[in-house]
């Protein structure tokens, strides 16, 4: 969950880019400073008190030159406040911010075994017919759920594993047996 801070200046940077129309163009900065400010070296550099504001700035902007003018005062605020590191909490705020503007939910499916482009397919319609809004899906194959599926949508979980339904079963026969010993 992102911090507090982290929403506000997401928040903040979101209306300014819709006042501007540039939405999606900050987005991609934002994800390009993500990188360079998550690098190990670079948030090293960043960490240096001898290095002024202005040299790292520079540094910054030569990377990259195409940063917009709104999306660098962020980057500079963050860099200055040694908050760099918050940078990817805000880029994923923003990024829920747009996707719920244009109406899409992220979903995450664990499953036993790799899903063909049918089963993803299905998913997405069924997923999408139950939350009302469009569907971008990711799928991983994790082979200790046994069978079956997790889905996470948003902020819920869907856990439809063989391996949750059998730990249920065991603790019912737990509970039955330690039931009629009693």
């Amino acid at each position: 969950m992102a911090k507090p801070s982290a929403k506000r200046y997401a928040l903040a940077l979101y209306e300014l880019a819709l006042e501007g129309s540039t939405v999606d163009s900050w987005h991609g900065q934002l994800k390009s400073c993500e990188e360079i400010l998550n690098n190990q070296e670079f948030a090293g550099f960043l960490l240096m008190p001898k290095v002024s504001l202005s040299k790292k700035m520079a540094v910054l902007s030569h990377i990259l030159p195409d940063l917009d003018e709104m999306v660098g005062n962020l980057i500079s605020l963050l860099v200055s406040r040694d908050s760099a590191g918050s940078i990817s909490s805000i880029v994923t705020e923003y990024g829920r911010l747009l996707d719920e503007q244009n109406g899409l939910e992220r979903a995450h499916v664990r499953s036993a075994v790799e899903l063909d482009e049918s089963s993803k397919k299905s998913l997405v319609d069924q997923i999408s017919n139950i939350v009302g809004k469009k569907i971008e899906l990711t799928a991983e194959v994790d082979p200790t759920i046994v069978g079956g599926l997790v889905a996470r949508v948003g902020d819920k979980i869907i856990d439809g594993s063989i391996k949750t339904k059998l730990q249920g079963l065991r603790k019912s026969l737990v509970e039955a047996s330690l039931g009629e010993e009693s």
